[in-house]
């Protein structure tokens, strides 16, 4: 559960409005703008060498390899929050914007390799080190199809959440949740005035969602906007109310990170008479840092 020590807070109440969909270049689904504080990157996209599976790598389960360079994955503040009323089923969805940065030293490079036993793609994450040509790597997950999105997905990339407050803004009870969701990982936009601790490649090297090559540059950030499928929880069932939406990223932390205590974002808002409100909690912090879960 996110908590924060004796926190003083200042309430806001605004309505929210949709942010409108940026088209970019033709990728495997489409670039969009990262509203507020990141800017849409308009560049060339880079040819890569995809990884066949008669070159599959094989797990290593020797030393670390020297002067490791790990992603450090964060989510961003979540945005374009809103209901949607579904006419033919009666349910009704929150959606929203989920926004993934890799401000770490270190790539996540995500590697597919066909498991035939198994009829399986199993994924590998590759950490290289400081010199380039030489890198470990680790089992990670699954790369499984996704029908909706018509491309390939890591599994269990993200979770998102509603939970009950209390009236300091403390999280209280999980109340609805979208289970463990699966991404295609691609570099979509440039952070605006990037803070990452790595050098940050000026083009896209992961442009595409194939069971055999994936990942999120330094310094890049993957957009999930929130007309895309599955980008929603469903809150038929609550009640007019303050909650909290929590997106966290790598929940089961199976990747390799350089900082797992910074990989959720919440996002407060009120239901009331079917309508969603951004609910923006002021933190004045007396002591201690954000515990994210």
């Amino acid at each position: 559960v996110i908590m924060w020590s004796r926190l003083i807070f200042i309430l806001f109440i605004s309505g929210l409005g949709i942010v409108s969909w940026m088209p970019g270049q033709t990728l495997t689904r489409p670039l969009s703008q990262v509203p507020y504080s990141h800017t849409y990157f308009s560049t060339q996209i880079q040819q890569t060498d995809f990884v066949s599976s008669s070159q599959s790598p094989e797990i290593s389960t020797g030393d670390l390899v020297p002067g490791q360079l790990l992603p450090d994955l964060q989510t961003l503040p979540l945005t374009s929050l809103l209901l949607f009323h579904d006419a033919d089923s009666g349910r009704t969805h929150i959606r929203f914007s989920n926004s993934i940065w890799n401000s770490g030293p270190g790539k996540l490079e995500l590697i597919g390799n066909p498991n035939q036993v198994r009829d399986q793609i199993l994924v590998i994450q590759r950490i290289y080190g400081s010199a380039a040509d030489k890198f470990e790597q680790h089992e990670v997950g699954e790369f499984v199809f996704h029908d909706q999105h018509d491309h390939w997905h890591l599994e269990q990339f993200a979770s998102y959440e509603v939970w009950s407050v209390d009236q300091s803004g403390i999280l209280e009870t999980m109340v609805a949740t979208g289970g463990k969701v699966s991404y295609c990982v691609m570099d979509v936009s440039l952070a605006e005035n990037n803070l990452s601790e790595g050098i940050v490649p000026r083009y896209r090297s992961y442009t595409h969602c194939e069971g055999n090559r994936q990942g999120l540059s330094v310094g890049w950030i993957d957009t999930y906007k929130y007309f895309y499928p599955g980008q929603s929880v469903e809150v038929s069932s609550l009640d007019d109310g303050i909650y909290a939406l929590v997106s966290t990223v790598d929940p089961d932390h199976l990747l390799q990170e350089e900082n797992i205590h910074n990989n959720s974002a919440v996002a407060y808002f009120e239901i009331r008479e079917k309508n969603l409100n951004r609910v923006d909690y002021l933190f004045i912090e007396e002591e201690g840092e954000p515990n994210p879960r």
